[in-house]
C-alpha cells in the first residue's frame, strides 16, 4: 500500500479506511506510543493496547500475549485490530491471522450487541473487582465468558487492561472506565438496556 508523508515524517493512510467500524486512520503506519493524546486513531482503547506492546517491547514471539491483551481490551479480535498488532509487532498479516483461529479462545466477531470487559489483574482484585464481579453476574443472569440470552450483553474478563491506576477497571464498550463499584456497574448496565428500549420498533 503506497502511503503519504506529512512534514513531521509520520505516513498516513491515503484513504483514511475505517475497516469494521474501528477508527485505524493512522493505525496501518503508525508505531504504538504511550505518547499520544488523545490517541490518533479517535478510540482511546488503542492507548492501553499500546501499553501492552510496549510492556512486551514489540517482540514478534510475544503475539499472543498481545492478542490476549488486545482481545481484553476490545472484546473481540476485528480485522482492523489484527492490522494494527501485526503492524506493531513487525509481523505479517498471515501470521497474526492464523495465530488467531488456530487457538479457540481467540473471537473475531462480538457476540453481543454490548461488550462489558472487567479487568481481573492483581491489583483490580485488590480493589474490589470480585465484587463486581458477582453483582454483575446477578443482575444479567450470566457468567462472565458469557451473553445475555437476547443477546445484548457480552460479559468478558481480561487478565489486565493496563490501567492499575484506575483500578477497578472495566472497558464498557469503547470507554474506559476506572474506580467501578458494583452500583456503578450496574448503572452503566442499565443505561445499555435504556438505549435500546429507546429504539423505535
Amino acid at each position: 500500500m503506497a502511503v503519504a508523508t506529512n512534514g513531521s515524517g509520520h505516513m498516513h493512510s491515503p484513504t483514511g479506511l475505517r475497516p469494521n467500524g474501528l477508527s485505524l486512520i493512522y493505525a496501518f503506519t503508525m508505531p504504538p506510543t504511550s505518547q499520544q493524546k488523545p490517541h490518533p486513531s479517535g478510540d482511546n482503547r488503542f492507548k492501553l493496547l499500546d501499553r501492552a506492546i510496549t510492556k512486551q517491547q514489540a517482540r514478534g514471539d510475544a503475539l499472543i500475549e498481545v492478542l490476549h491483551a488486545a482481545q481484553g481490551i476490545f472484546g473481540y479480535l476485528e480485522t482492523g485490530l489484527l492490522i494494527y498488532v501485526a503492524r506493531a509487532l513487525k509481523l505479517p498479516l498471515s501470521r497474526v491471522y492464523g495465530v488467531v483461529t488456530f487457538y479457540h479462545f481467540f473471537t473475531l466477531k462480538p457476540k453481543g450487541e454490548h461488550t462489558f470487559v472487567l479487568c481481573t489483574g492483581t491489583a483490580c482484585y485488590v480493589k474490589g473487582a470480585a465484587g463486581i464481579q458477582k453483582t454483575v453476574e446477578n443482575h444479567c443472569g450470566v457468567k462472565f465468558g458469557e451473553t445475555t440470552t437476547d443477546n445484548r450483553i457480552s460479559l468478558v474478563s481480561a487478565r489486565c487492561v493496563g490501567s492499575c491506576g484506575l483500578a477497578p477497571v472495566a472497558v464498557l464498550d469503547n470507554a474506559v472506565a476506572g474506580k467501578l463499584n458494583p452500583a456503578s456497574a450496574v448503572t452503566k448496565i442499565e443505561e445499555w438496556h435504556e438505549q435500546t428500549a429507546e429504539v423505535p420498533a
